[in-house]
């Protein structure tokens, strides 16, 4: 016998063998759909509320100081400026 036929590598491997996996592997798919889910959660419920109670706190600063807050909406594009740009040149 050769020191080779001794050593199992990946080559020698037969692909009609089913792979076999163990607690590990299963934890780490565990893990990973709970952080999928965890994102989902964070990014649907508690960034909304965030971005609300933001809103609300810059709201009542700028009531405060007299000045109201200048920003854009959240869900608006900025404006298109081509029409600017070709005039100028």
């Amino acid at each position: 016998m050769s020191a080779n036929a001794a050593t199992p590598t990946a080559s020698s491997r037969t692909l009609d063998k089913a792979v076999e996996h163990d607690w590990v592997d299963y934890l780490t798919l565990m893990l990973s759909g709970a952080s999928v889910l965890l994102l989902l959660f964070l990014v649907t419920s508690v960034l909304p509320d965030l971005r609300n109670r933001l809103d609300a706190l810059a709201d009542d600063q700028g009531r405060q100081t007299g000045t109201p807050p200048t920003r854009r909406s959240t869900n608006a594009l900025p404006e298109d400026r081509y029409e600017d740009e070709d005039e100028n040149t």
